[in-house]
């Protein structure tokens, strides 16, 4: 475990040759850190050297937390893995499924299982028919309340048909909520983050504390170049009370719900159509920036 000359390699690549501004690394091996990295800036327009002491949004990397939180519930008994969703959250009961111009009923319901695996049916679409409206009717988005309205949603396959990254992970914190009784963003503090001393990672960022986040930035393959879009979540956080399971390691001030949907993309964004990505990603980029290669 002595030797991390390739990996050192990498983590300068990142920042010489594809754009990152910066990164910090580190690697844990039985307990103990084996090797420590910092590259770049963390601020790339000010020339702020990466200290390691940066606060990031993480992103997917919340996904971990949120399964996490739900395997404890399992270890508990609350649950099992193949259970219906709609045993614990109704609403997820009658589920249609998109097919071709039509809509019909799934052939079978979603299992917790389904919601691990993200094979549920689920896509990633924040900007759906029904969250449209739920973003005018509950703009504050409570985690639990939203998925009352994604459940209205058809999906894009029948449960356990098939792989797709989706909002399975997100539909997995409101199932949190209801078999702890807590507030998600709560139980994970409580039970996960509080006890590791990762005190500064929340879902709920505080408005006041927004200016903790390190710079973000978003890079145009195209012209090697990138442009910085400041610190707020970008696109998954989907209202100041939505703690998103699958991407909200992060802070969203509570002026963006006066706009009644989800923070935008700079420059407005535009959809992948999915038309030649394998994974339907749905994912939304900045216009005249990087789109996924497999939606290319």
């Amino acid at each position: 475990m002595s030797d991390f000359s390739e990996l050192t390699a990498t983590l300068e690549e990142f920042v010489t040759r594809y754009g990152a501004p910066g990164n910090d690394c580190v690697v844990y091996h039985h307990g103990k850190c084996v090797y420590r990295r910092q590259n770049g800036f963390s601020d790339a327009e000010n020339r702020v050297p990466m200290s390691g002491t940066e606060r990031y949004n993480i992103y997917s990397c919340s996904k971990l937390l949120t399964c996490t939180a739900a395997l404890q519930l399992l270890e508990r008994g609350l649950y099992k893995l193949d259970d219906e969703l709609a045993d614990y959250m109704p609403e997820f009961a009658g589920m249609t499924v998109a097919d071709g111009d039509t809509v019909r009923p799934a052939k079978r319901r979603i299992t917790i299982r389904n919601l691990f695996m993200m094979t549920a049916g689920f896509s990633y679409d924040v900007t759906s028919a029904n969250l449209l409206v739920a973003y005018r009717e509950i703009p504050e988005m409570q985690t639990r309340a939203v998925m009352r309205y994604l459940a209205r949603d058809p999906l894009v396959f029948d449960p356990g048909d098939r792989w797709n990254y989706s909002l399975c992970h997100d539909v997995l914190a409101a199932l949190v909520e209801v078999l702890s009784g807590q507030p998600f963003e709560t139980y994970v503090r409580d039970n996960i983050t509080e006890p590791l001393g990762m005190h500064q990672t929340t879902f709920m960022l505080p408005e006041e504390e927004l200016g903790t986040i390190a710079p973000q930035y978003v890079y145009n393959v195209e012209t090697g170049t990138r442009r910085r879009i400041g610190a707020e979540i970008w696109n998954y956080k989907l209202g100041p009370a939505f703690a998103s399971g699958g991407a909200g390691g992060s802070p969203l001030p509570r002026r963006a719900a006066a706009a009644g949907g989800p923070v935008p993309g700079p420059s407005g964004g535009r959809r992948c159509s999915g038309q030649r990505c394998p994974l339907r990603c749905q994912l939304r980029v900045p216009a005249g920036h990087w789109v996924p290669r497999c939606c290319r």
